[in-house]
């Protein structure tokens, strides 16, 4: 019996419709990074989408879960400071999740989730758990290929 690929990548109950949606978005808005951060003391993995309205990436928690904050922005044009901009972000499990269901449908960014979830799949450590010498480096040398792949777009 052979298998419809696309339901190994996503639960049958998720709507291929969405998927390519979320992969269309994820190519225009959306961002894969890996960085350094001060409070783990090494790099972080994550990836995010923006837009001005909430309700696709209330969608985007619901299918794949992470968090959604809203962003302020210090300079608008009417001074204010307010911004009506909110970010979806995911990180681990969810973020891998994310990019193995778009990663078919994904032009721009491809090469990206890529280097992502090959650096991830071997530089992540559970909760808890501190990284080895060599995962760091994984991680490391990851983030200075996205650094080359984003400046190709």
């Amino acid at each position: 019996m052979i298998m419809n690929p696309q339901v190994e990548l996503w639960p049958p109950s998720w709507n291929p419709l969405d998927i390519a949606y979320f992969a269309g978005f994820f190519d225009g808005e959306g961002s894969v990074g890996i960085y350094y951060t001060h409070r783990i003391k090494g790099p972080s993995c994550r990836i995010s989408l923006c837009n001005n309205d909430p309700r696709p990436l209330q969608k985007a928690l619901e299918l794949f879960g992470g968090k959604i904050r809203p962003r302020f922005r210090k300079f608008r044009a009417d001074k204010s400071g307010i911004s009506n901009n909110w970010e979806w972000y995911a990180w681990g499990k969810q973020a891998e999740k994310f990019l193995l269901a778009v990663l078919p449908h994904l032009l721009i960014k491809k090469n990206q989730a890529e280097i992502y979830l090959t650096a991830t799949r071997f530089g992540l450590v559970k909760h808890g758990q501190r990284r080895t010498i060599r995962q760091t480096q994984i991680l490391i040398e990851a983030a200075a290929k996205l650094r080359v792949a984003k400046r190709e777009v």
